[in-house]
């Protein structure tokens, strides 16, 4: 499934998904903090393009983008590891 294969990419989660009784992925908070990690990684990543001084104004505006997007990714899943 979609699923599988973006947890399987994103953190190297191998395990067959687990669903629960109205056939949902159910994800555990372990997995959930990894994704949270990985998110963090990426806006730093992003941070550090930025000191390109060769980018273009174009590249920076994608690259703002990217960080808010994941910034964003990262706010919601410490909000619902809060609320698990």
């Amino acid at each position: 499934t979609y699923t599988k294969q973006v947890f399987k990419e994103f953190i190297g989660w191998n395990e067959e998904p687990k669903y629960n009784i109205r056939g949902v992925v159910y994800v555990n908070i372990e997995d959930l903090m990894t994704c949270y990690c990985k998110t963090r990684e990426m806006t730093s990543l992003y941070s550090r393009c930025l000191d390109n001084e060769k980018m273009s104004k174009k590249d920076k505006e994608v690259i703002y983008e990217l960080i808010l997007n994941s910034v964003k990714s990262s706010n919601k899943l410490r909000e619902y590891c809060e609320y698990k």
